[in-house]
């Protein structure tokens, strides 16, 4: 197992916008392709949706159950700084005791770990009651536009109703989640998923040469400079809002500090009782967003200047039109025109100086709905756990929000909303494994590898 996924860290499966089929090279897509038909003979009946994404049905014993969909993807993010690795980013080394290579941890790992529990079981002579689908696209790094969109269809035109989801999305922190658990592991299993809307602001402003500039700030990128400073100084308003509530009565419930205890499951509360402490709610999301990124990104719709460019280009010309790129993730619940109407208020008065204007990209994606965490596809995740992953130390499941976006969101008409996220792979937080993510020495153990194994087999036989 553990060279079968160390030969499939080798393909430099790296998604690229720019393609039309998203793929940079068609080479190392149909290597893997080979490596994987060569590798789990047994998972048969495997449909190929494009060139690229593939889609595998198990099916069930009972007909009148409705299927599940469990969810990969094949394509990894560039590598910039090669130089910079431990171990070559694309030569799946084992070494140390871990499993080294980008998409060890995003997300072929997952990918093969539920090829290898499936062939198991193939070879046991199981056979699930409800149908299984395994789904990988090739692109969901850069949207899922061509990977899991078709797959999606695919299931769509031949009337699949799918009971529940399951996708990529939290770890298993085996360090627990300071400062709020410190001496219990924490599996992040997500409920739900920011929404995802791109909005270009537009600024005109005094050209000409660059050896006379104006001095009262009316160049193009002079006014774009001053909306993202404002913009920085006056962030969207930090809220609690499901599913970080049940987050925040998780990881009280899990802490051993009394004053933890209190403070997050009372304000996790729903009812009367949480609502007598709104104020005190409040000044812990005003805490929450002064943490780092990953704390603060969940109680707040994000923006970020992504970028600036300019026309014309050209280093001794000022541009009289310069244009700044924002990112917005949306909390759950939050109004579809958010992201203009708040830009808006920062483009009022300032016209004097030039024309300023807004354009939404394509890709606008809502928030997902929130999965219940009393539903009972949670409680099946959960068990999975406790059973496969505690081992000899305690394990909290706690739901949280995924401030990222996965392919799942292309499935949700098809299962009611009803997806949960979680890769079943130990991390270590403190160690600094969730910055390897998308980043210089990415890696997995070898144990968390035959784990996350281990704990699909339970999952598809509960």
């Amino acid at each position: 197992a553990l060279q079968r996924f160390s030969k499939a860290l080798s393909f430099q499966t790296v998604s690229n916008l720019t393609q039309d089929n998203h793929v940079e090279s068609s080479d190392s897509f149909a290597g893997l392709h080979s490596h994987i038909e060569h590798s789990f003979p047994l998972v048969h009946a495997k449909l190929q949706v494009n060139d690229w994404s593939l889609l595998y049905q198990w099916t069930g014993s009972n007909s009148t159950l409705k299927p599940l969909l469990c969810i990969s993807h094949l394509d990894v993010v560039p590598v910039t700084s090669p130089a910079a690795w431990t171990e070559r980013p694309f030569s799946g080394a084992i070494k140390d005791g871990y499993v080294w290579g980008r998409g060890a941890q995003d997300v072929k790992i997952t990918a093969f770990a539920l090829l290898e529990a499936v062939t198991a079981l193939i070879e046991q002579g199981y056979v699930p009651r409800r149908t299984l689908y395994l789904a990988f696209g090739h692109d969901e790094e850069v949207g899922g536009g061509k990977g899991a969109k078709a797959i999606a269809a695919l299931l769509q035109d031949r009337g699949v109703e799918l009971d529940f989801v399951l996708d990529e999305g939290g770890p298993l922190l085996v360090d627990g989640l300071r400062p709020f658990v410190s001496h219990t592991a924490v599996a992040l299993v997500g409920t739900a998923e920011k929404g995802y809307v791109s909005v270009d602001v537009n600024m005109e402003g005094k050209g000409g040469h660059s050896s006379l500039p104006p001095v009262d700030g009316s160049t193009a990128v002079s006014r774009l400079a001053k909306l993202i400073t404002a913009i920085d100084g006056s962030l969207p308003p930090a809220k609690i809002v499901s599913p970080t509530l049940e987050f925040l009565q998780g990881v009280g419930h899990a802490s051993n500090n009394p004053v933890i205890q209190w403070v997050l499951i009372t304000n996790g509360m729903t009812n009367g009782a949480g609502c007598l402490f709104r104020p005190l709610r409040q000044l812990l999301a005003r805490f929450l967003a002064s943490q780092p990124g990953e704390v603060a990104s969940g109680v707040r719709t994000t923006v970020a200047a992504t970028g600036i460019t300019t026309h014309p280009a050209a280093g001794n010309v000022l541009p009289s039109l310069a244009t700044a790129h924002f990112n917005f993730r949306y909390l759950p619940g939050e109004e579809e025109g958010f992201a203009e109407k708040y830009l808006q208020g920062f483009l009022q008065g300032d016209d004097k100086l030039g024309a300023s204007g807004l354009k939404v990209h394509e890709r606008f994606e809502m928030a997902s709905t929130v999965t219940p965490v009393d539903s009972r596809a949670f409680a099946l995740v959960r068990q999975a756990i406790l059973e496969t992953l505690a081992k000899d130390r305690a394990v909290a499941v706690v739901p949280f929000l995924l401030t990222g976006g996965t392919d799942s969101k292309h499935y949700q008409a098809l299962c009611g909303g009803r997806t949960l996220r979680f890769a079943p792979v130990a991390m270590n937080r403190t160690a600094g494994d969730l910055k390897r993510v998308h980043g210089i020495d990415e890696r997995v153990s070898t144990e968390a590898f035959l784990d996350a194994i281990r704990s699909y087999n339970r999952f598809l036989t509960l």
